[in-house]
């Protein structure tokens, strides 16, 4: 199961006034790794773009 960003928050918010259950612990653990392994593709792919950049402009100031 995939958490939405909503249920999430709404776990956040009963964790803090209270232990959640096992299921729900889960949950939130499958929703923080899910959010971080999307963050972390998302940074690759920042620096795939950045380097493609860089890449393309030393091949423009040595065709001029």
């Amino acid at each position: 199961m995939k958490p939405t960003v909503e249920q999430l928050l709404i776990l956040a918010d009963r964790a803090e006034r209270g232990p959640l259950s096992a299921e729900e612990a889960a949950v939130l653990r499958t929703g923080i790794a899910n959010l971080d392994a999307a963050r972390r593709s998302a940074g690759g792919l920042q620096r795939a773009l950045h380097d493609a950049r860089a890449q393309l402009d030393r091949s423009d100031e040595r065709a001029a």
